[in-house]
């Protein structure tokens, strides 16, 4: 299996992902550089943050 995370807009929770990101952080494998809103995200009202990680 790939050892890469990719997103799906609505399967954040459903498939794992949060988890997933989490197990990797543990392991040392990445590690979260940035989370931060979109002109785009605040002008439509969207609660989602955009996240930036370092893989190490």
């Amino acid at each position: 299996m790939d050892d890469r995370v990719h997103l799906a807009r609505g399967a954040y929770e459903e498939y794992g992902y949060r988890k997933r990101m989490l197990d990797l952080k543990v392991q040392g494998v990445w590690e979260l550089v940035s989370l931060y809103d979109t002109p785009y995200q605040i002008e439509e009202g969207n609660t989602c943050k955009m996240g930036t990680y370092r893989v190490l």
